[in-house]
């Protein structure tokens, strides 16, 4: 199985776009009451985002050049 690089990966930008939510709603009060409104609902999605591209990753990624 090949690998590939790691910013090459759906999965690790999903992850990276959700860090970047919760910074946001941190600092936005709307952003923030919106999550804490709908929190079961935001984090069932994130779940099965995740769960998706595992399951249609065809490799690994790789973390460095060694």
């Amino acid at each position: 199985m090949q690998s590939k690089p790691w910013y090459l990966s759906k999965t690790v930008w999903v992850n990276i776009l959700a860090a970047i939510a919760l910074v946001v709603a941190h600092f936005s009060p709307t952003v923030s009451n919106l999550i804490k409104q709908y929190f079961s609902e935001v984090g069932s999605a994130w779940v099965v985002v995740n769960l998706v591209l595992r399951w249609l990753t065809k490799g690994k990624i790789e973390i460095s050049a060694a």
